[in-house]
């Protein structure tokens, strides 16, 4: 199986891959609450569309940092997803071949429904 290593899907799934923009004109982060409302509503739509009511959903976030050890610290995504455990880390150093520095990504995952 390969890394899960949401930049190098589009290659290794070219024909699967799909990017869906969560602010108008293809804007990367939010700057203020109605730029997250935003979000939030085009996020619920999607799910919408792609979910069964009541259907089970992954939900995987992630989490870095220089130890293999598991952490996801950002205290937002705790807060919302408590339930998370560690599906898998990747070595990023090793696939970015970068020994000098590692760096470590923490895939978490839960069940929702």
């Amino acid at each position: 199986m390969r890394a899960p290593i949401a930049y190098r899907l589009r290659d290794a799934c070219e024909d699967r891959w799909v990017r869906f923009h969560s602010l108008p004109e293809s804007k990367r982060y939010a700057k203020d609450e109605s730029e997250y409302r935003i979000i939030i509503e085009r996020h619920y739509s999607m799910l919408a569309e792609l979910a069964e009511p009541n259907e089970e959903l992954v939900f995987i976030s992630t989490g870095y940092s220089g130890t293999s050890y598991p952490i996801r610290d950002d205290s937002n995504l705790n807060e919302l997803d408590p339930t998370a455990q560690c599906w898998r880390t990747l070595a990023k150093h090793e696939l970015e071949d970068d020994e000098d520095y590692p760096n470590y990504w923490h895939l978490l995952m839960s069940a929702w429904s």
